[in-house]
Order: structure tokens, then C-alpha cells, then sequence
């Protein structure tokens, strides 16, 4: 079990939250308020680019907590519609229940192309961020492509009165 401490930090004054966000996480959400009852002004978000393949089940680093480069190809069983892991290959295999947090769940995107794809914190589609009125949202992004620029599309927001 790992026990995760979330100290709100003070600058020029505003109440910063960093909220936890990571591969398992498909919502992060930052709270209105602390245990304390002190406002939480900015929620503070971070997101890490990398690249990665359909059809293909990733070992989770338990030590960062982050999805490592190491994987698994799985395939789609014609007959039953289900996920099978490919013959080759040991990370990730059948043994590893589907729903273990040992490895993440294989990705299908569009159900029957292999082909690599941009993930945010080893999702895809990116986590739904969800804050509440009036807070600041501050998002960290960590590129980890090695050739590619990063521009990030935004759904669902009000941005009245904002450049």
C-alpha cells in the first residue's frame, strides 16, 4: 500500500493544490476545499507525454508510478471479441489478470489498427480534469516525445473574460 501526502503550497498567497493524477486515474479531481476548510484556490495538474502502441498491454513501475517502455502485444480473439495476448513475449502476458495493477490495459483506440499513438500519463483519451468555480487550473506538461511538439486540445470549458 502506498500512502500518498498532498500538501497544499502558498504562493503570493493562493491556496496550490497538486492534484494526483497518473496512468490509473482516467478523472482527477481537485476538491473545493482542504480537510481544514481552507479554499483551494489552483489546482495544479501534470501531464506526461509519451508515445505508445494499440493492442499492447504496458508493466506498470510501481516505484514513480509511472507506465514503463516495456510491454506486452496483445491481439482481438475473431471468434470472442476478446483481448488475447500475442504468442511472443513474456511482460504482460495471460497470467497477469486483465484488471491487475501490474500492467495496464491493453489500448484499442479504434478496435482494429495497430499503430502508435500520443498518451497522456499512459491514457488515451487524456484524464477529464474537473475542478470547481472560480479555481485556476495550472497544467504541467512533461514532453517525452523525442521529435515531436506538443499542443494540448481543451473540451469543455467556459472561458469567458480570458485571453
Amino acid at each position: 500500500t502506498v500512502l500518498m501526502v498532498f500538501v497544499p503550497l502558498q504562493v503570493f498567497g493562493q491556496v496550490i493544490y497538486k492534484v494526483p493524477c497518473d496512468y490509473s486515474t482516467p478523472s482527477c479531481e481537485c476538491p473545493l476545499q482542504l480537510e481544514n476548510g481552507t479554499r483551494i484556490e489552483v489546482c495544479e495538474f501534470e501531464f506526461e507525454i509519451t508515445l505508445h502502441n494499440t493492442f499492447t498491454r504496458y508493466r506498470v513501475n510501481t516505484e514513480n508510478d509511472q507506465v514503463d517502455y516495456v510491454g506486452r502485444l496483445w491481439i482481438i480473439n475473431n471468434q470472442t471479441g476478446e483481448f488475447e495476448p500475442h504468442p511472443f513475449g513474456s511482460a504482460c502476458n495471460a497470467s497477469v489478470p486483465i484488471n491487475s495493477t501490474e500492467c495496464t490495459e491493453p489500448f484499442a483506440v479504434d478496435g482494429y489498427t495497430f499503430r502508435t499513438f500520443i498518451a497522456i500519463n499512459g491514457r488515451i483519451p487524456g484524464p477529464t480534469l474537473i475542478v470547481n468555480y472560480n479555481q485556476t487550473v495550472s497544467v504541467n506538461v512533461f514532453n517525452n516525445l523525442l521529435e515531436d511538439a506538443v499542443s494540448i486540445h481543451w473540451h469543455g470549458l467556459d472561458q469567458r473574460k480570458t485571453n
